[in-house]
């Protein structure tokens, strides 16, 4: 049998390097015995070159304009918060953003299956920012043969019916939910699955996510229900705490912690 476990990192809004991953996983890294490194296999969701062609097209349009103020502040809002919009926008479509994006994780969710021979393994999800929201919508639509499983059935592990960990930063779900008449998040994948989601107070992006349903409410989707813990830490002192997460003692040293009691021994 495998011993081998699969981190899946999901990154935020705004342009991103293709190694966008590698400062989290070598932090990790250092905090981790050898053996338990040897035994993980490292997958990034390199969902950003969707979004970047087309905003440097439209910056490439707009940033000539003269009577254009606050040029470096228009394009990183450009780059940042039109992910947020377009990831959601018209998601039906055949060709929409919304189902390449989960088309992607399908994608690498197969090769971790196929480099396993076929065998699942537990998976932990590493989620900041936008990244809480993309993948949030994947497992619901997993769960509910909706988006790309419409008309058809997700494996187990295709619907990380396996995921153990589940490890949540700045954290922004609140916005795209809030406007709702019923708030849900999707169904526990499996008994022993955890939630912890961590928030700086003073990042504006970054929330709670248990006060989205009331604490009465027991449903098998209420946030109440299913995140294990709300977890306020210091990254920083304004809102820029937002972009400190994935390089943070706070939130390295307990999730790296969490990490090795459950995976310390094959």
């Amino acid at each position: 049998m495998s011993n081998k476990i699969a981190i899946m990192s999901f990154y935020g809004m705004g342009s991103q390097t293709n190694s966008y991953y590698d400062i989290l996983y070598k932090e990790l890294e250092n905090r981790f015995s050898q053996e338990l490194d040897n035994r993980i296999k490292r997958v990034s969701v390199d969902y950003h070159t969707l979004f970047n062609t087309n905003q440097s097209n439209v910056w490439a349009r707009m940033k000539d304009e003269t009577d254009l103020d606050c040029r470096r502040l228009r394009e990183f809002m450009l780059k940042s918060f039109s992910d947020a919009v377009t990831t959601e926008h018209m998601p039906e479509k055949p060709d929409s953003l919304y189902l390449k994006i989960q088309k992607l994780i399908k994608e690498e969710l197969d090769g971790v299956i196929a480099s396993t021979v076929g065998e699942p393994i537990p998976v932990i999800i590493f989620a900041y920012s936008l990244g809480c929201e993309i993948i949030s919508n994947y497992i619901w639509d997993a769960q509910h043969c909706k988006g790309i499983w419409t008309n058809t059935e997700p494996t187990p592990f295709q619907s990380l019916e396996t995921c153990s960990l589940m490890f949540t930063c700045g954290c922004n779900i609140p916005l795209f939910v809030s406007g709702l008449d019923k708030i849900q998040s999707f169904a526990r994948p499996n008994p022993d699955f955890k939630w912890f989601n961590y928030y700086d107070k003073d990042d504006i992006l970054g929330w709670p996510l248990k006060p989205l349903n009331k604490p009465e409410d027991n449903s098998p989707n209420s946030y109440q229900k299913l995140v294990t813990k709300d977890i306020a830490i210091n990254t920083g002192w304004n809102p820029l705490s937002h972009s400190d997460y994935w390089t943070d003692k706070h939130f390295l040293d307990p999730v790296a912690n969490k990490i090795k009691e459950l995976y310390s021994n094959p």
